[in-house]
């Protein structure tokens, strides 16, 4: 027997919807000649087929509020992708548990929730924040088992089928790799509570947030890509995708991430920039600045008004004085694109630039930018 249903959507995070709304149908098989499109108002609309057999048994919906919703969908897309490993505090990502579900609650679905390195200071974060404590059973909840003394805590998402989501400390990578009744026997042996909460409809945001997916910010646009605006980016994302030939600037991560962030410059760009910089990596000058007078650090001793050479002690100085200068400086000030900064920073011509290659700059950068991107959003 056949069945034609039309499924109306207007929640945002359609992948997270379609799914949930499926899995409630547990006796379906779902055709390969389903089809969306948008209606009048706005709305998204799944159209498709169910092979549901001759007395078909629909179970009760799980109803999630947006908050939880929001918090699932996350949960399930950070699968394989969301990694503790080069955060501070973590071991390699051993102790990246609370570090990683803090990062969901507040870098990506903005949540008030203070990032941290400890389950208890989570656990008491979510009691002061209003969030209600659930069943741990709770789909769409956060699921945590505070550390007590010597005794380590653990803190994941609960998923659909009791499924749970959470950091792994062997590889510090976000996984499927618990249920509730392997976590509660598991945690129950060692003597530690296990507590679950859910954000209630009207939890409060953080002020910055909500945040956008990177494939919402960041986009491969190479030379005409914006350099200027709001990119919600944290290092250890940043970090996960400087491998290859952005690897020579781990280093920067965290100084391009706080600088990028206080004068709304693109992240990428700038790692993009560094690359094609190819400062000799013994300068620790990885935004190529120059000049024979700058007054900071020394001259090279190869190339007048070439690039200098700067300290470990005073390499961070330089490098956000250069910062502010590329965001509100006089010569770059009205630069939008990556392919408008290029002509002021590097004009064609000029006398550090004895093999003519400044008139590529603009294309190199953006075919760095979007090979940086496209990691991003994979």
């Amino acid at each position: 027997m056949k069945e034609h249903s039309i499924l109306t959507l207007d929640n945002a995070d359609l992948k997270s919807a379609v799914l949930l709304y499926l899995q409630t149908l547990k006796t379906v098989a779902i055709t390969n000649d389903a089809s969306l499109k948008i209606d009048a108002q706005g709305n998204v609309i799944v159209e498709f087929d169910q092979d549901i057999g001759a007395d078909p048994v629909i179970p009760h919906p799980i109803v999630l509020n947006d908050a939880s919703a929001r918090l699932l969908s996350r949960a399930i897309m950070d699968v394989g992708k969301l990694s503790t490993k080069a955060d501070r505090g973590t071991v390699g990502g051993e102790l990246g548990c609370a570090d990683a579900v803090t990062r969901i609650l507040h870098d990506e679905c903005g949540f008030a929730i203070d990032k941290t390195l400890s389950t208890d200071e989570l656990f008491q974060e979510l009691k002061k924040a209003g969030w209600q404590e659930v069943e741990p059973s709770t789909t769409g909840s956060v699921i945590v088992s505070p550390t007590v003394a010597s005794t380590h805590g653990h803190t994941g998402i609960v998923g659909e089928n009791e499924k749970i989501y959470s950091n792994d400390s062997q590889t510090g990578i976000w996984s499927q790799n618990f249920t509730v009744s392997k976590w509660l026997s598991f945690f129950t042996k060692l003597n530690l509570e296990t507590h679950t909460f859910v954000p209630p409809n009207d939890t409060t945001q953080d002020p910055k947030g909500p945040f956008p997916l990177p494939g919402d910010t960041f986009k491969a646009l190479g030379s005409q890509a914006p350099i200027r605006g709001t990119f919600p980016i944290d290092p250890a994302q940043l970090r996960s995708i400087s491998t290859g030939v952005f690897s020579k600037y781990l280093k920067y991560v965290d100084a391009i991430v706080e600088d990028c962030s206080q004068f709304h410059i693109n992240p990428l760009f700038v790692l993009a920039n560094m690359v094609n910089e190819n400062v000799n990596s013994t300068y620790n000058n990885p935004l190529g600045i120059s000049g024979d007078n700058y007054p900071l650090g020394e001259r090279n001793g190869i190339i007048p008004n070439g690039p200098r050479k700067f300290s470990e002690h005073e390499w961070r100085q330089a490098f956000d004085k250069q910062f502010s200068l590329m965001a509100t400086g006089e010569l770059y000030k009205n630069c939008n694109t990556i392919d408008e900064w290029a002509k002021v920073d590097a004009p064609v011509g000029a006398e550090n630039d004895p093999h003519g290659t400044n008139k590529f700059e603009g294309r190199d950068v953006g075919n760095l930018y979007d090979r940086l991107v496209k990691e991003l959003v994979s």
